[in-house]
């Protein structure tokens, strides 16, 4: 599993290489095909986080502030690092509005999921309340209502060129291409129930390939991959599952290595935008294919890397700080008054 997150983070570094601002102006059919598809076989790693999250964390009651806590102090220190970063670069300094505002926790997927781990002992409740069919019943409703309907009303905006905001189970802006806490609650509830084995993909990496192709066939029906690689798409969330399953019955043992470079996953999530003007992309949009794609991957895998650099000096540094940090308990059992 230490594995599957590692390469999830791999897989963000893969979807923000692919920048809109640095490719607008690439002109060679055959690369924009390569980044798109890129982008669709790379769909799955938001989804997956979150599955990771609730594989783990549906035996659990209580939820521990210290770690929410860690994850905002340091969300925070990579936002003040990045806006000085980029002010420096600019010949300026940061406007106090600016520091002040990135003491807030201004980055959606953070949000969300702490949203979803405070929740998490609740959901926990609700879930082993009911029994196994009971369990499996609310994920395929859930994923009927939220992933099927929803992102088929999607697909049937572009179809018919007219908005279907208003018909989506989601909110009044639509489904927001899944990033939203309704999505990663369904994402929560898919890791749980294929940790108890509720939920089952025979043949997963088969299951993986398949509905990877029909992103990518997506991608080219819809001219571009913004609508196939919606997260709550269900051949995303399929892709993510499989894969899930796949690493769930992988016996490699335990592997030091892995363990240590996937505690870095997070940093990677947060840190990796600042290594992408090393890259050079701008010398390999024109290449060969195959150079290109080459590229993207010795990309995942440096950035990986530096930014594991970055978390070991990160925790060295804040290690000691929070050691004797304790945080406050939430605890899933209602007691009556």
């Amino acid at each position: 599993m230490e594995l599957l997150r590692i390469l999830a983070a791999m897989g963000v570094i893969a979807l923000h290489y692919n920048d809109a601002a640095m490719f607008s102006g690439l002109g060679k059919e055959i690369n924009l095909l390569v980044l798109d598809l890129d982008e669709c076989l790379w769909a799955w790693p938001v989804d997956v986080f979150l599955m990771l999250s609730g594989f783990f964390s549906w035996k659990k009651e209580k939820v521990n502030g210290k770690k929410a806590f860690q994850l905002y102090f340091q969300l925070m220190i990579f936002q003040q690092a990045a806006s000085v970063i980029h002010a420096v670069s600019a010949g300026i300094w940061p406007s106090r509005g600016e520091i002040l505002a990135n003491l807030l926790p201004t980055n959606y997927f953070v949000v969300l999921y702490l949203a979803v781990y405070f929740i998490s002992p609740f959901l926990n409740t609700l879930l082993n309340s009911l029994g196994a069919e009971g369990r499996k019943r609310l994920v395929l409703l859930s994923l009927g209502i939220f992933s099927v309907y929803a992102y088929g009303m999607d697909v049937l905006s572009v179809i018919l060129d007219t908005g279907l905001n208003q018909a989506s189970p989601v909110s009044l802006a639509g489904d927001v291409s899944g990033h939203t806490v309704v999505n990663f609650i369904l994402c929560y509830l898919l890791g749980a129930e294929i940790s108890r084995r509720d939920i089952s993909i025979p043949r997963p990496l088969l299951t993986f390939f398949g509905s990877t192709a029909v992103v990518m066939l997506l991608s080219q029906v819809f001219g571009g991959a913004y609508l196939a690689i919606s997260y709550c798409s269900p051949f995303v969330l399929l892709q993510g599952a499989s894969l899930l399953c796949f690493f769930r019955e992988l016996d490699i043992g335990y592997v030091r290595p892995v363990n240590v470079l996937a505690g870095a996953s997070f940093t990677v999530y947060l840190a990796q935008g600042l290594f992408f003007p090393l890259c050079g992309r701008e010398r390999f949009m024109w290449a060969r294919p195959y150079v290109l794609f080459g590229h993207i991957v010795l990309c995942q895998i440096g950035i990986y890397l530096l930014c594991f650099v970055v978390y070991l000096v990160y925790t060295g540094l804040t290690s000691p700080l929070f050691r004797g940090l304790t945080g406050p308990k939430t605890d899933a059992h209602m007691k009556n008054s």
